[in-house]
């Protein structure tokens, strides 16, 4: 393997060099929400040189536990290793996903700080091979999806190439059991601005006597970057977010205002979360770490939580972890907004809410949505989605080797609504576009 510069950059200056070097190393980081689509067109330009019908060009490892495509494309990382088309010797593709301001933050400040650890070599021991999880490295990264754009972030300079890819769609979700149905952008702004409303507020009936709560990512993640952007909130706006804090069997029985980092114990001296330190929700990118402004880092652990039932004795707790008498008891509903892509294998335990009179719900197989649904999206119909755009740094046009050989494969491999209906829909199939702003002006293509 050859020894890898970290900027696509240093790579224009150092083109001459690499070209007599066989192989290739590409990485990978960034959003979440387009890993499906991302992974399964890179394993169909590796397949679209196997070997014959018996082996593939390629052999692989994952984060995730067990093997196959279902577990490689849930995976945080994963290694391709093999012949990619079009490029000499042996190609490695390393994937580490870790948001989509993450993913720019990265690209834009490739120090060891903001590097993603990557799977190396030795964890890949045959085709399909999970991995030992010590087996990472902290490497700087050529490519970042995110599904925002990078005015979007305060990681301005310099400025990143590449463009659009294709079109994310989120989902307003409850938690599991809840009896809620809709939300509007309005109430959307009033739940997550205050952290907690009245549920009569948002199901019209005054015998709905309990309380909603938000629940959410941090602002690393580019889901949350789209639902402040696509609600009006605004990017840089302070939200309020709660966290489970005591689950068993399905059930939640105690959420907490998600304290800032010079928080992080009750009164007790306990750390908060279950025991997670109080630093892997807190606000990361905008300086802005203050008490319910912090969220999930993962959509999986998230989701995992928007699949519980309320108990029926809910403990709602300050960022300091101690009981709120005051909201405490009964039954709460957890409110949130996520990539459908990462909700639909298990759609069935949570509760899909319509987003201003539209429901677009995910799918537990196939396309992450109906043709029905869909089409509520490519006509500007439901207004829960994103461009998805590939990032990189430098002037890839120049570089010699493979980078550019596999940016314009992956490109055009994503144009194809067979690969992007795992995870949304193709720039093609859109009739309608936003005004060039993340949560811009939804309007037609053409007049």
């Amino acid at each position: 393997m050859k020894i890898r510069t970290l900027t696509l950059a240093v790579l224009v200056a150092a083109a001459s060099a690499q070209s007599g070097h066989a192989d290739q190393e590409i990485l990978i980081t960034g959003a979440t929400a387009f890993r499906k689509a991302s992974i399964d067109a890179i394993v169909a330009l590796f397949d679209s040189v196997q070997v014959n019908a018996l082996a593939n060009s390629y052999n692989y490892a994952t984060s995730a536990n067990g093997v196959g495509t279902n577990v490689v494309n849930a995976a945080g990382a994963s290694t391709f290793k093999g012949t990619f088309p079009g490029i000499t010797g042996v190609t490695t593709i390393r994937c580490s996903w870790n948001g989509s301001v993450e993913g720019i933050r990265a690209l834009v400040s490739p120090g060891a700080t903001y590097n993603a650890k990557y799977i190396q070599d030795a964890g890949i021991v045959g085709a399909g091979a999970n991995y030992s999880k010590s087996a990472t490295t902290q490497q700087a990264a050529d490519f970042a999806f995110s599904d925002v754009l990078q005015s979007s972030t305060p990681e301005l300079t310099p400025t990143l190439n590449g463009g659009s890819v294709g079109v994310v769609i989120f989902s307003l979700l409850a938690n599991k059991g809840s009896t809620l149905s809709s939300i509007t952008t309005n109430q959307f702004k009033d739940l997550f601005g205050n952290g907690y409303t009245k549920k009569s507020l948002l199901t019209g009936n005054s015998t709905d006597t309990t309380r909603v709560y938000a629940i959410g990512r941090n602002d690393g993640s580019g889901t949350r970057t789209t639902y402040l952007s696509s609600t009006g909130l605004g990017v840089t706006s302070k939200v309020k977010q709660y966290a489970a804090t005591t689950t068993a069997n399905g059930t939640f029985s105690a959420i907490q205002l998600i304290p800032d980092s010079g928080t992080g114990v009750n009164s007790d001296g306990n750390v908060i979360v279950n025991g997670t330190p109080v630093t892997d929700f807190k606000s990361t990118i905008w300086g802005n770490d203050f008490v319910g402004n912090g969220g999930y880092q993962s959509g999986g652990t998230l989701g995992g939580v928007m699949q519980m039932t309320s108990s029926g004795n809910v403990t709602v707790k300050d960022e300091y972890g101690d009981a709120v008498p005051a909201l405490s008891g009964g039954s709460v509903d957890l409110v949130t907004f996520m990539a459908a892509g990462d909700i639909a294998a298990n759609v069935a335990n949570v509760k899909v809410l319509a987003f201003n009179g539209v429901t677009v719900t995910p799918q537990s197989s196939g396309a992450v949505v109906s043709s029905t649904d869909k089409a509520k999206v490519t006509s500007g119909a439901y207004e829960a989605w994103g461009t998805e755009n590939l990032y990189y740094r430098g002037t890839i046009g120049t570089v010699t080797g493979g980078y550019k050989t596999f940016y314009d494969a992956l490109k055009l491999k994503l144009a194809d609504s067979t690969i992007v209906d795992a995870s949304g829909v193709t720039l093609g199939e859109m009739n309608v576009a936003r005004t060039p702003t993340d949560g811009g002006i939804i309007g037609p293509k053409t007049r």
